[in-house]
């Protein structure tokens, strides 16, 4: 059977195929990173009223076309933006996602969110700007552009600029037991769950999502080989 998908205006997540086994550290690291659309974001705060507490923040990410992600998140910073301003003071930074943000993924199982087995991974490390004569410019504003292309606008304007993370530490937890160290050369590694987007649930043999912006709305076409 071959699946094309067609996306457009893509507002939430939707993934084409279960997340890898639990197992999987580096691939589960990857698929969730890959599917959601936006992470919690954590800084040490610059604002007056309290400064260098722990601050946290919703912001919108992207490491690439779903199911065809690198791995970097991308982010489409401000500098009206109160973590924006932490990060100039000090780039360190943590962000966590969870598959509890992907197709409802966990309450459909029955999983709270803070379950155990409602995986969630953390990502540790600094945030630069992405520069206007970068090499990494074009690969970003592809990257991000695709999952919001309604931000589009927005890129490098006086006020606004691409960043991503240079990801230093990556944890994980995505079964009853400890917190897991994931490598952080394992993780880029993690490519061949994308290239073969095949599940043990699903007689899939050959997915291809593609995405398109339109005003028409999205559809979905199914084929039988």
């Amino acid at each position: 059977m071959k699946v094309s998908i067609i996306f457009c205006l893509l507002y939430t997540s939707v993934y084409a195929q279960h997340p890898p086994n639990p197992s999987k550290l580096a691939e589960m690291a990857r698929y969730i990173i890959n599917a959601v659309d936006w992470i919690s974001i954590s800084t040490i705060s610059t604002y007056p009223s309290f400064e260098t507490y722990p601050f946290s923040n919703i912001m919108s990410v992207s490491d690439g076309p779903v199911g065809k992600g690198a791995g970097t998140p991308y982010f489409l910073l401000t500098h009206l933006d109160l973590s924006a301003k932490d990060l100039l003071e000090d780039n360190r930074t943590t962000i966590v996602a969870s598959l509890a943000q992907v197709n409802n993924f966990c309450n459909k199982q029955s999983w709270d969110p803070q379950d155990p087995r409602c995986g969630k991974v953390m990502l540790v490390g600094r945030i630069s700007k992405v520069n206007l004569d970068s090499s990494d410019l074009v690969v970003a504003m592809e990257d991000f552009i695709t999952r919001h292309p309604t931000l589009k606008g927005l890129i490098n304007t006086s006020s606004n600029y691409l960043a991503k993370l240079n990801i230093e530490k990556i944890l994980l937890l995505d079964s009853n037991g400890p917190t897991k160290n994931v490598d952080v050369k394992d993780y880029f590694k993690a490519n061949n769950y994308f290239n073969s987007f095949k599940s043990s649930k699903q007689e899939v043999s050959d997915v291809v999502v593609q995405v398109k912006m339109s005003k028409t709305g999205c559809s979905v076409k199914i084929e039988s080989d």
